[in-house]
């Protein structure tokens, strides 16, 4: 746990947090905190800054907070969309997300999606939340992604993402992942566009015909590396392509 993550609704008006549960006995048995140890906190969509032990029992822990003034880093306008792949994957895949600073997961089927999936209890809303939490503790990050849910492939691709890309004149960078694709991202594929889309397939990959309609909807077909990767390794490795890419052209 790399930064504490904690709600408004916790605090008191003096900024006092009492814990219990999984997060006392992180601090006390993993950080081995005792009274008068600083720990770094944030609070969710916003500021960070580090709390006090000032009481320790055999049953919680209560911390006097400071935030900062200052914020983590919000400026990323990276979303995902995800063929939603096996429960177990989908845990990983919202906290890898929530860590990269991650804006909006859109979890879509395709062909190569089990229908029965959908009905996995990971998919409620407070246990995806959970694992995003999760993730923003090893990020040391605070903003909460959104995570929206499609079962229509070919309706989301043609009327719902144009809804959320290339708006107010500003142009959306979208990039889908094909282990056959020749080229990997450019940083002239970005160009001075903040909104980056990304597209992962299903374990096993998306079908011809999905690869064909993401790039007649705008998509730019780009490789990871020679290898078949799993749906959580190709989200770390899209991403950092993606800030690769971005820091050349910072560079440049």
């Amino acid at each position: 746990m790399n930064l504490m993550i904690i709600e408004k609704h916790e605090i008191d008006g003096q900024n006092l947090i009492v814990l219990s549960g999984k997060r006392f006995k992180h601090l006390k048995n993993i950080l081995r905190c005792e009274v008068g140890s600083f720990v770094e906190v944030g609070l969710l969509g916003g500021e960070v800054g580090k709390a006090q032990v000032l009481e320790l029992t055999s049953k919680n822990i209560t911390l006097k907070c400071s935030f900062l003034k200052t914020f983590l880093s919000l400026e990323s306008e990276l979303d995902i969309i995800c063929a939603l792949p096996r429960p177990q994957t989908l845990k990983t895949l919202l906290q890898i997300s929530a860590a990269m600073n991650v804006r909006d997961i859109y979890i879509i089927s395709s062909n190569r999606v089990e229908p029965c999936y959908f009905n996995a209890s990971v998919m409620e809303p407070e246990k995806m939340r959970k694992h995003l939490i999760k993730g923003l503790s090893q990020g040391k990050n605070t903003r909460l992604p959104k995570v929206h849910v499609y079962k229509q492939f070919k309706n989301f691709i043609s009327k719902t993402m144009p809804t959320f890309c290339d708006q107010d004149g500003c142009q959306t960078s979208k990039f889908l992942f094909d282990p056959y694709a020749e080229n990997m991202i450019e940083s002239k594929q970005l160009g001075d566009r903040k909104h980056i889309v990304i597209a992962i397939g299903p374990e096993g990959g998306w079908v011809p015909f999905e690869c064909d309609f993401m790039k007649e909807h705008g998509f730019d077909s780009c490789r990871l590396g020679p290898w078949p990767l799993r749906v959580e390794h190709a989200v770390v490795s899209a991403v950092s392509q993606i800030e690769l890419a971005k820091s050349s052209i910072v560079s440049s």
